[in-house]
């Protein structure tokens, strides 16, 4: 897997370009943001990354020929070119006439460094027109989510210790777990229906998920139980108790943890209590997943994480 997609450097940036212009409703849409803009912004809230990667913002007069600002343009050009990336489009701003563009970060003046040369390209976020969905809707049955992959004579993945559900929508498909791109209507595991960042993801989980305490600052999380008892703490009270049925709406910024009633995997032969989905409106994945290491402590977000630290995120109910 290369540095960009171990970084998941396509869902930041995607989330970096999600602005609106003065003129929220103007016909224009949204706004083109320069990759020197892309990398401020992208310093300010991935610092680590940034060490990561080891390319200074750039520009003119810096002396560097290898910049954070050229590697997001070159790898974003890259990536629409070929299809990878379906959400952002691409555009030049013509040079003649334009002597120089300046960008503040952090009380710091950088110069654009090739305006003479080359054109600059400028980025934007793009919402998926409906048509470029590859089905005209989804249609999900009980029976092959309880069944899950042992329609295919592999392990159930809701019956395994702490999984963490299984995605019917998500803002990518994982292809590294062999999920693939939903082709026809009627679900079945392994498909995904891609919705982009910022898009829908859905997916269902029993008793024997795994959750942590968190929040998003962008998404709204429906969850709905199909079949059972589900328990849940929102901001740290409770737990609340839903029957089949029910509902809670989790709104940005609003802590919550499902209580996991079952650490172990499913034993053979054995039904599910719990059948629940949740959606996720507005969605980010990882990029906007604030977990605390510790109770009290700092909100840090899951795609700066490592696998260990991840392991040690705050649980009420632990």
């Amino acid at each position: 897997m290369s540095q960009w997609d171990n970084l998941q450097m396509s869902t930041k940036i995607s989330q970096i370009l999600n602005v609106q212009s003065h003129d929220p409703g103007h016909h224009f849409g949204r706004p083109f943001l320069t990759p020197y803009q892309i990398a401020i912004r992208f310093q300010k809230q991935h610092p680590i990354d940034v060490s990561t990667i080891g390319k200074p913002i750039g520009g003119k007069g810096t002396g560097q020929q290898d910049s954070l600002a050229q590697y997001i343009a070159l790898e974003l050009s890259k990536r629409i070119l070929d299809g990878r990336i379906t959400n952002i489009e691409g555009r030049f701003l013509f040079r003649e006439n334009l002597h120089t563009l300046q960008y503040e970060g952090d009380g710091v003046i950088v110069e654009s460094s090739s305006m003479q040369a080359y054109d600059l390209s400028m980025f934007r976020l793009l919402m998926p027109p409906r048509n470029t969905y590859p089905v005209p809707f989804v249609l999900i049955t009980r029976d092959f989510v309880q069944r899950d992959a042992e329609v295919m004579g592999k392990e159930n993945k809701l019956g395994r210790e702490n999984n963490n559900g299984r995605k019917i929508c998500a803002t990518e498909v994982m292809t590294q777990f062999d999920e693939h791109t939903i082709r026809e209507p009627l679900w079945k595991v392994p498909a995904v229906l891609p919705t982009g960042d910022g898009g829908l993801e859905v997916a269902t989980f029993t008793e024997f998920a795994g959750q942590d305490r968190h929040k998003h600052f962008k998404g709204t999380e429906i969850y709905t139980v199909l079949q059972g008892e589900l328990e849940i703490y929102i901001d740290d009270k409770g737990p609340y108790v839903l029957q089949a049925g029910d509902e809670v709406v989790i709104l940005p910024e609003t802590v919550h943890e499902i209580i996991q009633k079952k650490r172990r995997s499913r034993d053979v032969g054995e039904t599910f209590d719990l059948l629940a989905r949740v959606h996720s409106l507005n969605c980010y994945g990882a990029a906007d997943k604030y977990v605390q290491l510790e109770q009290g402590g700092k909100w840090q977000r899951w795609s700066d994480l490592s696998k260990d630290e991840r392991a040690r995120a705050y649980r009420k109910q632990d």
